[in-house]
């Protein structure tokens, strides 16, 4: 019994050894930050700012839709990317109306 404590004491001690050596990764192999968007006072994006996340998002959607359905074997997750590909394809369409009717049509991507 004595001899379970002291291999259990001794695990324990060297897992706490190895998790204080633990050193982040160098910064050159962390991925940089996304681009910040410049942004109003209040912290809240503009019309213009709104217009271009939201439909660079959206066409990300429908891109890794389309990437999904092309290699998809399962049904479930090609079922799931056509929903991507259609809704978000239909709310890029009203995105660009709205924002056209506003004068702030997005900007090419």
């Amino acid at each position: 019994m004595r001899r379970e404590v002291s291999l259990v004491a001794a695990g324990t001690a060297l897992l706490a050894l190895a998790s204080c050596a633990y050193r982040p990764p160098p910064s050159y192999l962390a991925p940089p930050p996304p681009a910040a968007l410049p942004t109003p006072p209040a912290g809240r994006l503009s019309d213009r700012q709104f217009v271009d996340s939201a439909a660079a998002s959206g066409m990300s959607e429908v891109e890794l839709g389309r990437l999904a359905l092309s290699r998809a074997a399962a049904p479930a997750v090609r079922s799931f990317a056509r929903r991507m590909i259609d809704d978000h394809g239909r709310l890029n369409a009203e995105l660009t109306a709205v924002a056209r009717r506003l004068d702030l049509p997005p900007a090419p991507g």
